[in-house]
């Protein structure tokens, strides 16, 4: 059941105010959890207003987030949302991973790095774990001007005239902690619960957009 809709409103408003994308008291009633226990915080930056939503109970948490990021133009918004929803293959993962490897290891020896064994290893964990997932879009109809959803990530991407608004929304089990806290390990543990989750991820976020897009003006 979709959460009653609160009042309209407009981008110049959300500027003051990100948070009224998603009051409190429609994430506690699309979600089920109590209103008076969920915390709210908005980031204000040039461009960009970010508005997340937690609650946690015994097992399960809630995590909500809008970003709104307004362009000057609707021309450089549709190009803007053109490259941040460009799915990309495993294989052009891996280059890029092998690109940005190359330039640490350039950026290390200009500058004589004494960055120790233990935190290259760590570095390249992080690289390779981030190559191992392609980035995989789908469209998504009547949200917005255009939208996609990224399936590995579980988070929607739409334009509404001249702003690129982001939103994630997950309502469940916690993640499950790996036996070992390595960083690889915890991102490995990350990947496996975003994917058995991602069904629920999915569900949960598009209902959240459409409760936001009913109301934007």
């Amino acid at each position: 059941m979709l959460a009653l809709p609160a009042a309209a409103v407009d981008l110049e408003t959300l500027a003051d105010d990100p948070c009224l994308a998603v009051p409190g008291a429609t994430v506690a009633e699309l979600f089920g959890v109590p209103e008076a226990e969920i915390k709210q915080r908005e980031l204000k930056m040039k461009r960009r207003l970010v508005c997340t939503t937690k609650w946690s109970g015994a097992d399960n948490s809630l995590f909500t987030e809008v970003q709104i990021e307004i362009m000057d133009s609707q021309e450089k918004a549709a190009k803007r949302f053109k490259s941040r929803t460009r799915s990309v293959s495993r294989e052009e993962m891996a280059k890029a991973a092998q690109i940005l490897r190359d330039k640490l290891d350039a950026a290390d020896k200009t500058n004589k790095s004494q960055k120790s064994d233990s935190a290259k290893r760590a570095e390249n964990s992080i690289i390779g774990a981030a190559s191992q997932t392609p980035i995989e879009y789908e469209d998504v109809d009547a949200m917005g001007d255009e939208a996609r959803f990224d399936l590995s990530e579980g988070k929607l991407v739409a334009r509404q005239g001249a702003a690129i608004i982001t939103i994630e929304a997950y309502s469940g089990p916690d993640m499950p902690m790996p036996g070992n806290y390595d960083v690889k390990s915890i991102l490995k543990a990350d990947r496996t619960w975003r994917k058995d989750t991602m069904p629920a991820r999915k569900q949960q976020t598009l209902q959240l957009a459409e409760t936001l897009f009913k109301r934007l003006k």
